[in-house]
């Protein structure tokens, strides 16, 4: 199934636009932005999306980490999760530039 060159632009801008709304929405519902450091640095080092600590001791005032010897503790960074809506622009652009394929895997009248 070929798609035509308008309707592949159509899909482009729209995959760019979901990209950058999901990527403003990352940001806004990320934790540990320190103004003091701006932006980049916060984003490489303190911000995340997502931070669980089951069965873990509450990090007192004075120490550095928490201890999590017999709980399970997951986090995940904003910074991966924007560098992964990165490549979602990235492969919107190309498909608004006709360099890749479309994201449709089925065919709208049921032929191939």
């Amino acid at each position: 199934m070929r798609v035509e060159a308008s309707q592949l632009k159509k899909e482009g801008i729209f995959t760019i636009i979901i990209g950058f709304v999901l990527i403003v929405i990352a940001l806004v519902l990320s934790t540990g932005y320190n103004p003091q450091w701006g932006l980049l640095a916060s984003l490489n080092y303190d911000m995340y999306i997502f931070n669980i600590a089951v069965g873990c001791e509450e990090k007192l005032t004075w120490t550095q980490t928490s201890t999590c010897e017999d709980g399970f503790t997951m986090m995940v960074q904003t910074k991966y999760v924007i560098s992964v809506l990165g490549l979602l622009l990235i492969y919107g652009v190309g498909q608004y530039l006709e360099f890749l394929p479309s994201l449709k895997f089925w065919s709208q009248d049921g032929r191939e």
